[in-house]
């Protein structure tokens, strides 16, 4: 999706290796003590589009099972599925 007015900016050098190595250390803390996350990060856009890193670790995996899932949920809009509300949805009639 284009977008003219849109803030250009690419995460690189210094601040680019610091966010990996603190997302790790987050990630590394999680898994180990069982504890599911999902963490996105917009780490360069321009008028052309937006590319983000996103790292997710859902609970099933680890044999942890969350009575409101919505990391799952998470990842699929990162891969592109449509969010559909509730309300939104056509009534249908059988």
């Amino acid at each position: 999706m284009k977008c003219e007015n849109a803030t250009a900016y690419k995460v690189e050098g210094e601040v680019s290796s610091k966010l990996k190595s603190l997302v790790k250390e987050v990630e590394t803390l999680c898994v180990e003590n069982k504890i599911p996350f999902f963490f996105s990060a917009a780490i360069e856009n321009n008028a052309e589009g937006t590319k983000y890193m996103n790292i997710t670790r859902s609970g099933e995996p680890m044999g942890v099972l969350l009575a409101d899932e919505q990391i799952i949920t998470h990842e699929k809009v990162c891969r592109g599925f449509a969010v559909i509300m509730p309300e939104m949805m056509a009534d249908i009639t059988l």
